[in-house]
């Protein structure tokens, strides 16, 4: 017996597939009321879909109906920091010449690359750089703190120093606070320098217990609030 085209089985079981898909597209907020059609005797569904902003489906390339995914993010603020600091004397600063300071302790956030005397900047933009060394109990001569950048030597009027006359009943402290632009890869030291005439005079002692050299350098961030980036990404309906 030939089969019927139009066997009433065949046409129960496309519309349960039909209802199947028109409940499918009303979860990915898509209304049947609103644009949806069937045709029966083609076996055929059609769809319209408006252009308004925020509308929830789209028309892709293929011709299939696709719900939009729309995902929306800020731009990171989170603090961009490295401290070094000391943690014990540095006995090797001599009187008269620029000697490089070490630090023996690290406190950061994000990927920084650092070693006892020296910081790398990780990204490009402007950044506050805060230096603060003690040095031990003398009454002769200055003392002073110097910071390069991509250089082993101090540079003569470099923005970033600081100097103090020396106290002979009390420790020195060198400090200073400066900010700039700074390029991924520059390369931060700092050194010491003392004219008391020993050979050494000591620098960096921790001091009850939280007194100590601390050498900070933080990213500024743009202002808040911060920018907000919107991407829409379609998939499958």
């Amino acid at each position: 017996m030939p089969t019927r085209e139009n066997d009433p089985r065949k046409l129960e079981d496309w519309m349960v597939k039909v209802e199947q898909r028109l409940r499918q597209l009303e979860s990915r907020r898509l209304d049947a009321g609103a644009g949806l059609s069937q045709d029966h005797a083609t076996k055929q569904m059609g769809v319209k879909v408006s252009e308004d902003a925020g509308n929830g489906a789209k028309i892709g390339e293929d011709g299939g109906v696709y719900a939009q995914d729309t995902i929306t993010t800020a731009a990171s603020h989170d603090p961009l920091y490295i401290v070094k600091f000391t943690t014990a004397a540095q006995t090797n600063i001599n009187s008269g010449s620029d000697t490089i300071l070490s630090w023996g302790g690290t406190d950061s956030t994000g990927t920084w690359t650092s070693d006892s005397t020296s910081i790398t900047i990780p990204e490009d933009g402007h950044y506050i750089v805060l230096c603060t060394y003690p040095w031990a109990n003398n009454g002769t001569g200055i003392r002073a703190i110097h910071m390069t950048v991509n250089s082993v030597t101090v540079t003569t009027g470099s923005r970033f120093a600081g100097t103090v006359p020396a106290l002979s009943n009390n420790e020195t402290l060198c400090h200073f606070a400066d900010s700039g632009g700074f390029t991924s890869g520059d390369v931060l030291r700092v050194y010491g320098f003392q004219s008391s005439g020993l050979n050494p005079l000591n620098g960096g002692t921790p001091y009850f217990g939280d007194v100590r050299g601390r050498w900070t350098v933080m990213k500024v961030h743009d202002a808040f609030p911060p920018a907000l980036t919107t991407e829409t990404a379609a998939t499958p309906a």
